[in-house]
């Protein structure tokens, strides 16, 4: 059967081939038209590269917008791939930069008033992701740009009630809150080894949220979460940056889509929980919506509850490890907030004394700049729209990467240092000049409507370390950090595998 298909496959090749037929192999001539289908595809992929340039020039001068030289066939994946934010990095200065996966362009904004633009209109959406499918942007292409508009101020409302009711539910659960947090706290502390300390870390936040968030519990979910979270999402932006790893990683490929399928199922039973118990925050920030609308929600805020906080609580560990006078300036300031509330321990905090810790706030949003948690921010115009003299089409990818934005020198006073005290200045976005340059969280009505609880997660974890504990950042040999400039291991989390938080509890105990 097979040889006759092999047979009837190079009598077809042979017809069409000009040489004698008793002079060529069978292999020669498949050599022949696999080579020549990938001249036609590389010349199509370079006529398209081409097109593609000239129609992304500025409106008012004839050289290309800044960008590396793309490559045919695979564009720039290779230099994205290996080394993403190196290779960003090199056109900070320009305002909007162009590169290519594969023959898809897609521009890097770094302007301030570009990046507020895309994320602050309702004319840049996000991509139609599963669950975010929305016929309303539809039919407001359809009709004009004035009905995208009032469709996203409409949006922003909705988004201000749900971050309202999301703060109203965080203050009548602080105390789980602040519970959850100390477990997570001390799993990290008892952990083995840096690779527990992560998988612990991870399970105990994940459990928190789940609680927290949907009133779900259940254990051998949240096992299956930590593992699958952590691995899809790296898949996934792996995938993002170069997309012809599902063409050679074929284990990957059939993993990613068992991850998909799983994360899928538990997002099921999440959904079918929060139908049977009353109304709460989260039934209104879903709002009306069909089942796979529904499910893409929940499953969306599920990953980006899980991913956010346990990342940043290493990243936080180990600068602070690096820094004991800021462990000390900390440690002063929680024992300041107990005397003066005339509690015991932080335990008994509540959100106002929360707040009133100034300092701790800046710790965390200092970590969040350095090493924020989110690599890409995508959208799409809906319409063809012009972003620093450039005429973006409609539907082309448009990215905001934050590590560009927060590492910019043009927005910020020595980048590359680990000031807190810079966000003392402005709580919302330290010493640059905007909140569009500091998104941690996004910004605008798509802003991560969780950014709350993750914030006051982080500030209870970091109290409660500096009060109770010593610590120091271990690396085994040779594997400290070695780039400061280009933390490629930010992407998929790599690096917290070689921290190892060696702990000692403080002799002193309580710092009050």
């Amino acid at each position: 059967m097979q040889e006759g298909l092999f047979n009837h496959f190079w009598k077809t090749v042979q017809d069409y081939v000009p040489y004698e037929k008793s002079n060529v192999p069978w292999w020669a001539g498949c050599s022949m038209v696999v080579t020549g289908g990938l001249v036609v595809y590389a010349a199509k992929s370079v006529f398209q590269l081409y097109w593609t340039r000239k129609r992304l020039r500025p409106l008012h001068g004839s050289q290309n917008l800044p960008g590396p030289s793309p490559w045919p066939i695979v564009g720039n994946c290779i230099p994205l791939s290996s080394n993403l934010y190196q290779t960003l990095y090199q056109y900070v200065e320009q305002p909007i930069s162009l590169y290519f996966i594969a023959s898809t362009p897609f521009v890097v904004v770094t302007d301030e008033a570009a990046v507020r633009k895309v994320l602050g209109s309702g004319m840049y959406q996000k991509p139609k992701y599963f669950g975010y499918r929305s016929s309303t942007i539809r039919y407001s292409v359809e009709m004009n740009q004035k009905l995208i508009l009032t469709n996203e101020q409409m949006r922003q409302q909705q988004a201000d009630s749900s971050r309202k009711a999301l703060k109203v539910m965080i203050d009548s659960k602080v105390s789980d809150i602040i519970d959850g947090m100390i477990e997570a706290a001390e799993a990290v502390v008892h952990a083995v080894d840096g690779r527990e300390q992560v998988e612990n870390i991870r399970r105990k936040v994940i459990e928190l949220n789940l609680n927290v968030l949907f009133g779900y519990k259940n254990d051998k979910d949240v096992g299956s979460l930590s593992h699958i979270i952590f691995e899809a999402g790296k898949e996934f932006i792996l995938r993002t940056v170069n997309p012809f790893r599902i063409g050679w990683r074929w284990m990957a490929n059939f993993r990613f889509f068992q991850y998909v399928f799983s994360l899928i199922t538990i997002g099921r039973r999440v959904c079918q929980h929060m139908d049977s118990q009353p109304a709460t925050w989260v039934h209104g920030w879903v709002g009306k919506v069909g089942k796979i609308g529904k499910l893409g929600k929940v499953v969306g805020l599920i990953m980006a509850s899980s991913q956010t906080v346990p990342t940043t609580c290493l990243w936080l560990l180990f600068l602070l490890s690096k820094y004991p006078q800021v462990v000390e300036k900390i440690r002063e300031e929680t024992s300041r907030v107990l005397h003066s509330t005339k509690k015991q321990s932080m335990e008994e905090f509540t959100v106002d004394d929360l707040n009133e810790l100034a300092y701790v706030d800046c710790v965390v949003k200092e970590c969040l700049r350095l090493y924020p948690p989110f690599p890409l921010l995508q959208r799409e115009p809906e319409m063809d729209d012009i972003l620093e003299n450039v005429k973006i089409p409609a539907r082309t990818p448009v990215y905001i990467v934050p590590w560009l934005l927060h590492h910019h020198p043009k927005y910020w006073k020595q980048p590359e240092d680990f000031i807190p005290d810079r966000f003392m200045y402005n709580a919302s976005h330290g010493d640059a000049p905007s909140d569009f340059v500091y998104i941690p969280f996004g910004r605008g009505s798509r802003m991560c409507a969780g950014y709350h609880l993750a914030l006051l997660e982080l500030k209870i974890l970091t109290i409660y370390v500096c009060q109770y504990y010593d610590w120091k950042c271990s690396f085994p040999q040779g594997k400290e950090p070695v780039s400061k400039k280009y933390p490629i291991e930010t992407i998929t989390h790599s690096s917290c595998n070689r921290f190892f938080f060696i702990m000692q509890l403080l002799s002193i105990g309580n710092v009050s």
